[in-house]
């Protein structure tokens, strides 16, 4: 597990960790971002996501968390490309479990 302080952050491992080597490219990831962040919410790192190399869309599912009750919102997450799913915040352990088993249904 990593976890990065800022969205800019997790973008530029991604991309520093682009081309896998033999052992790497077998392995999978979640990246959760959080909807609501300070410089790039979640709807602007799935942007910058999709700019990303094809090989790191195939290596990692991209899921969102937030607090927010705005259904607007959510939906505005589904016209997103990547876009693997939504949890509400907080992220319980059911909750986690949940999503682990929806990521590995989506592969």
């Amino acid at each position: 597990m990593r976890l990065f302080p800022a969205a800019k952050d997790a973008l530029q491992y991604l991309l520093d960790t682009a081309t896998p080597s033999d052992h790497s490219r077998l392995r999978r990831g979640l990246i959760f971002s959080d909807l609501h962040m300070p410089d790039m919410d979640g709807y602007k790192f799935l942007d910058e996501f999709a700019r990303l190399p094809d090989t790191i869309h195939d290596r990692y599912k991209v899921f969102v968390l937030s607090s927010t009750s705005e259904q607007r919102e959510i939906d505005h997450l589904y016209t997103k490309k990547y876009f693997e799913g939504f949890c509400s915040k907080p992220l319980s352990i059911e909750k986690f479990r949940y999503l682990l088993r929806q990521a590995t249904r989506c592969r």
